[in-house]
């Protein structure tokens, strides 16, 4: 693509028409419109993203919080404690994220 498409196309037309040597109103209103709609993609995906966090925190990390807090004995050594334990670590992961 680079060599059949760009390359020509820079060949013929030079780099004034990345570069230009002044602002025109053209390439004034092409940045502008380019720099709007770079923030409505960046904005829009980070708000996707919180919204996945969110859901993920509640579907895993809110469980684990809540069964990190069951009464379990600290002298028992067994597989229920050891469960305790890990979703306690899951648990503070969550609210520290």
């Amino acid at each position: 693509f680079a060599t059949e498409a760009v390359l020509p196309f820079i060949q013929e037309k030079g780099l004034s028409w990345v570069l230009p040597a002044h602002e025109t109103i053209e390439t004034f209103l092409a940045g502008t419109i380019f720099a709007v709609a770079v923030n409505v993609i960046f904005i829009g995906s980070t708000k996707i993203l919180s919204v996945v966090v969110i859901f993920v925190d509640l579907i895993f990390g809110l469980p684990a919080r809540l069964l990190a807090k069951l009464p379990v004995s600290k002298d028992e050594e067994g597989p229920l404690a050891a469960v305790a334990a890990g979703l306690a670590v899951v648990g503070a992961l969550g609210q520290v994220l």
